[in-house]
């Protein structure tokens, strides 16, 4: 009895882990989508708000 809870844990073990770093691995990959989409989004905004000053410079 013994000997398959032992077993059974030893399978179970090395399956978790797998699943951990998969888990893990998307995690990270989602994590730089979205540093890489808040980067790009902060670009836009930057470029917007210069070409908001020109306009401003414009109207005056």
């Amino acid at each position: 009895m013994k000997i398959a809870a032992m077993s059974g844990s030893a399978t179970y073990r090395p399956m978790m882990l797998k699943q951990w770093l998969i888990i893990a691995a998307l995690v990270m990959r989602h994590v730089q989508n979205i540093s890489n989409w808040l980067r790009d989004f902060r670009k836009a905004w930057q470029q917007s708000d210069r070409e908001l000053i020109q306009v401003q410079k414009l109207a005056k």
